[in-house]
């Protein structure tokens, strides 16, 4: 529901989208066949509201006209996984037949593992169904992913966007502390950079974390931002 008095702080960037992907031998080149075919979808995602990933995934089913019930008649269901990794190895343990996850999939050390014992099919997601998750605040990856740039791309993929790391906080926070949590983040990033030895350089369109540009770490927040960080980087230049 509605949070009014929600305010963001700062993002770290990271290049970020949904995968969508089923065993090649389901035999289906949409999520719409699977729903007209009666699949038994078992996803591997996240099981339940508590991660923003198992909450996409009822709120995606619902804008496709179905449902995590509906799935379950059908002989599917989830099978729990809260991150990429997990889930894929849920397939290539053959407890689930499809993912639904965030983060690094195609480049993670299981996915060619996995399309090398069961090849994978990664869906498009339609614009007609993303347009009814804006709402949300969930939109459209900005570029489409080509076939054949990971295993299991067999088409041109276009996906829903998942990129970011946000940091948000309530209003009530006081200037001081908002001023001093975006201070942090811009002049301490190298800490947080560190632990990604492999960072992709600021405006890279791979896929992973890449390096943050502090002119940019106040933009696209989902939330007006913070008056007390607004200070910070205005007092910087790295805001009008």
């Amino acid at each position: 529901k509605p949070c009014p008095t929600l305010r963001g702080f700062f993002k770290l960037p990271q290049r970020d989208l949904i995968t969508l992907a089923v065993r090649a031998d389901l035999g289906v080149k949409s999520f719409d066949e699977i729903i007209q075919k009666k699949i038994p979808l078992k996803m591997g995602t996240g099981p339940d509201n508590t991660r923003a990933i198992g909450f996409l995934y009822r709120e995606f089913l619902k804008a496709y006209g179905t449902s995590e019930e509906q799935i379950e008649s059908w002989g599917g269901g989830i099978v729990a996984a809260d991150l990429g990794g997990l889930a894929i190895g849920k397939v290539i343990t053959g407890e689930a037949n499809a993912v639904f996850q965030e983060g690094d999939v195609p480049i993670a050390p299981n996915w060619k593992p996995l399309n090398d014992k069961y090849p994978m099919r990664v869906l498009s997601i339609p614009d007609a169904v993303i347009d009814k998750l804006k709402p949300l605040g969930f939109g459209k990856f900005e570029y489409v992913i080509k076939k054949g740039s990971y295993p299991g791309f067999l088409d041109d993929v276009s996906t829903l966007d998942y990129s970011d790391w946000i940091v948000v906080g309530d209003s009530s926070v006081p200037d001081e502390v908002a001023y001093r949590v975006a201070k942090i983040a811009v002049e301490r990033k190298s800490d947080f950079q560190s632990q990604y030895p492999k960072m992709l350089p600021a405006g890279s369109k791979g896929l992973d974390q890449y390096i943050a540009d502090p002119k940019e770490m106040w933009k696209d927040l989902g939330a007006p931002l913070h008056p007390g960080a607004a200070k910070y980087f205005k007092e910087k230049g790295l805001m009008p």
